[in-house]
């Protein structure tokens, strides 16, 4: 769930980075435009959010699952692990 947040903080993250682009290149007016289309009209705020957190999701997942596979791996004795050098020489 804290994916999704994520998502959703990123998606307002953008919005609010371009609104403040905009408000310095044009005037208050245009800056109302583009919050009003961003938020309401195309609802990007909630789309780009849904699609950032599937990515951030999916992303995780692969992690996750990469993660686990190495694990089982290691139980079986197929992947060496790494082990520090005890061939040091022995001095007297």
């Amino acid at each position: 769930m804290w994916l999704l947040f994520a998502g959703f903080a990123l998606s307002l993250a953008y919005g609010a980075c371009a609104a403040t682009v905009i408000y310095a290149v044009t005037d208050e007016a245009t800056t109302q435009e583009f919050v009003t289309a961003y938020v309401a009209s195309f609802n990007v705020l909630i789309t780009l959010g849904i699609v950032t957190a599937t990515a951030l999701i999916v992303r995780y997942a692969q992690n996750l699952y990469r993660l686990q596979s190495r694990q089982r791996l290691m139980a079986r004795n197929c992947v060496k692990q790494s082990t520090p050098n005890t061939n040091a020489a022995i001095t007297a």
